[in-house]
């Protein structure tokens, strides 16, 4: 079942839009089957999994270019799908304070709302581009509440994407980061430090599977993230495949990387 949420948000300030889905209860033959059953007053608490989309899109694009719905009824797992703009999922230093949103009030949202497991081991993120650092971010500031994280061709060196020069076209990365950006390095935006962080304060860490596309931008900034995480001790199952940067690449690897980390559950 596909839920089209509006709803004020206290955070941003705004109403805003977002997508849930919920697998069915029951998956049989309903012919003769009390409503009761197929309908209950209350179902066990649902698995979550937090999809967040990349830059200069929407949510919708997990509908209009993936099974997603299909994947949810597989996997019996609700999904989450915030929009969030070209934020980057930060707190931005000139706009709202998206990451704020989805850390906090969102998760508050749906789990008023929804079936929804608040248990860290039924609990997971999953992004692609943007939303792959999205999803990393979320996951390793809060390893408390998250079991794993899925980063599809994710920008995983935020230093190079504030330092490469490809994207001052499309992104407001000043507004997003600020204009010093080498105060960015080190700082609860940067995964390196974020994953370093974890390690040295012998925290729980969630699983992580990271997924590139050898013709990819990203492929080696990935690479090196998933050697960097391999040296900290940290369990990263990174796959760097055929394909490029689009939903070729991610609609197969965001199944792999969700059955990965169920069965990693």
């Amino acid at each position: 079942m596909l839920y089209t949420c509006n709803g004020h948000s206290a955070i941003l300030k705004s109403y805003i839009t977002y997508y849930v889905i919920i697998p069915s209860h029951y998956k049989e033959d309903t012919l003769g089957v009390p409503l009761d059953e197929i309908y209950p007053f209350k179902r066990r608490p649902l698995p979550v999994l937090y999809l967040f989309h990349g830059g200069v899109a929407d949510a919708s694009c997990w509908l209009r270019y993936t099974n997603i719905e299909a994947l949810a009824e597989e996997l019996d797992i609700a999904v989450v799908m915030p929009n969030v703009g070209n934020s980057y999922y930060t707190d931005m230093v000139h706009g709202p304070a998206y990451y704020m949103f989805v850390s906090e009030e969102l998760p508050r949202m749906v789990h008023s709302v929804f079936p929804l497991s608040d248990k860290r081991e039924d609990n997971f993120t999953a992004g692609l581009s943007m939303g792959g650092y999205g999803a990393l971010k979320v996951a390793l500031r809060n390893p408390e509440r998250y079991k794993g994280v899925v980063s599809l061709s994710g920008v995983v060196d935020i230093m190079d994407l504030l330092t490469c020069g490809l994207y001052e076209d499309l992104l407001d990365l000043d507004s997003i980061f600020g204009s010093d950006r080498e105060k960015v390095r080190g700082s609860e935006e940067d995964l390196y430090s974020l994953a370093k962080g974890l390690v040295d304060g012998n925290k729980k860490i969630p699983d992580i599977y990271l997924a590139v596309g050898c013709k990819d931008y990203f492929a080696k900034s990935n690479e090196e993230y998933a050697g960097f995480l391999g040296k900290l001790g940290i369990d990263c199952c990174f796959e760097l495949g055929e394909g490029n940067h689009d939903w070729d690449f991610w609609n197969p690897h965001l199944r792999r990387g969700l059955k990965w980390l169920l069965k990693k559950g």
